[in-house]
């Protein structure tokens, strides 16, 4: 199933609180395990339909889910070489492979054309590759852990922004990011750690502050 919240609540990402809420009642009540108790999938459906829910309802995890669903700037800007394969796959072949070893931003825009089509798998298999033709480009990180995001695997993104961080520590949104993804999986301690090392870089930065002291507020 899809891991867009907005998409699973079936509301556009400017839909006020109220819609939300709307569409999650609707929702639940139409998929609801009890009143489809053939549907093997109901269960599920719900599961994703609950968890939404609980994000898009709390104005400050929205605002954190929206930074991670929408800021991909850096990823989106690595593609800046006007290479276009035209949808097509052909990164398999060796001229093409021999290609991008001379140029991994060639790499990075295919990966790009593919994030943007919404084959996030692709996406992300190119940019494993491209880690290993240049293991030291920050911007491939950032671009592996939005495939990784948008394909829900969460755990795996997180690793990502961490190595990301490894080599570029001045990211201000791997660090938000990476504490939002530590405070999803109920890993406090981890997530006020990860804003603690970011404010040590961005010590100026109000948001940073708020978001330390909230989580403070949270751990008691």
């Amino acid at each position: 199933m899809d891991r867009d919240y907005y998409q699973i609540l079936n509301v556009s990402a400017s839909a006020t609180q109220q819609q939300i809420k709307r569409a999650y009642v609707k929702l639940v009540k139409q998929f609801h395990p009890d009143r489809n108790p053939e549907d093997p999938e109901s269960d599920e459906r719900t599961k994703s339909i609950n968890e939404a829910y609980a994000v898009l309802k709390d104005r400050r995890r929205r605002r954190n889910y929206d930074r991670m669903r929408e800021r991909g700037g850096e990823f989106e800007e690595a593609a800046t070489n006007g290479y276009d394969t035209g949808g097509k796959p052909f990164f398999s072949h060796l001229h093409a492979m021999m290609y991008f070893k001379k140029n991994p931003q060639a790499l990075k825009q295919v990966a790009l054309h593919a994030f943007r089509r919404g084959d996030y798998s692709l996406a992300g298999s190119l940019l494993e590759r491209g880690i290993k033709l240049s293991p030291g480009d920050p911007e491939i990180y950032m671009g592996l852990s939005w495939c990784l995001f948008q394909e829900g695997r969460y755990k795996r993104c997180a690793r990502m922004l961490v190595k990301l961080l490894s080599i570029n520590p001045k990211n201000v949104d791997a660090w938000f990011n990476l504490a939002w993804l530590q405070e999803r999986d109920g890993d406090l301690s981890g997530a006020l750690k990860s804003l603690r090392t970011a404010q040590s870089h961005f010590p100026k930065l109000a948001e940073l502050h708020n978001r330390i002291a909230e989580i403070e507020r949270k751990i008691g």
